[in-house]
């Protein structure tokens, strides 16, 4: 029983490990508000498909 929690354990962190790519769900933008008199953050979501079609 160790050995097999010791084998899944070892295999998430390989699994980790080469999972380095950034996964981008959506841009963080800024924009400064008069009327509120701050700077206020916003994020905009493209799916993937957003660039190959631009109709």
């Amino acid at each position: 029983m160790k050995a097999l929690l010791i084998v899944f354990i070892n295999l998430y962190f390989i699994t980790v490990s080469y999972a380095s790519e950034n996964i981008v769900f959506a841009k963080t933008h800024q924009l400064t508000s008069v009327i509120l008199g701050e700077q206020r953050s916003f994020s905009v979501y493209l799916p993937p498909s957003y660039n190959e079609n631009p109709n």
